[in-house]
């Protein structure tokens, strides 16, 4: 169906709730660009239908988290300092000191499977970006 560049306009209004540009280069073609809370959107087309309707059919892409490191067991170390015990991951201490040294296990296994069930899930729900582009299929949430 072919819309009007009045229609247009309203439709681009309505998308992007008012928050959007549009004027002409120096070079005779028309540039757009608009906000969404999802990402923003610019581009540059010989027509100003073109503009608009480019607009219209925008979908941003899929926001996703970073992936969220996995913590190993064998880089911890449980460490005596005086009469408590430390907790250290690849030599840096972790400020957690604990009574006994039982208890620094139990911790440490408590971590290391936090851990693995948040990259499990992080796995589950976004491993498919392992396969994609980050910028044409996703976006990384900042």
């Amino acid at each position: 169906m072919k819309y009007s560049v009045n229609e247009l306009v309203e439709l681009v209004d309505r998308k992007f709730d008012g928050d959007w540009n549009l004027w002409r280069t120096a070079l005779g073609e028309w540039h757009i660009s608009a906000k969404r809370t999802e990402g923003d959107f610019a581009a540059t087309k010989p027509t100003i239908e073109e503009a608009l309707e480019a607009a219209i059919s925008w979908e941003p892409l899929p926001r996703v988290p970073r992936e969220i490191p996995k913590l190993y067991r064998e880089l911890f170390a449980i460490v005596k300092d005086g009469a408590k015990w430390r907790v250290e991951y690849k030599s840096r201490d972790l400020g957690v000191l604990l009574k006994r040294k039982r208890d620094a296990v139990d911790y440490i296994e408590r971590v290391v499977e936090h851990s693995s069930q948040k990259a499990r899930e992080w796995q589950s729900q976004y491993g498919w970006t392992r396969s994609a582009t980050e910028g044409v299929d996703f976006e990384y949430l900042r």
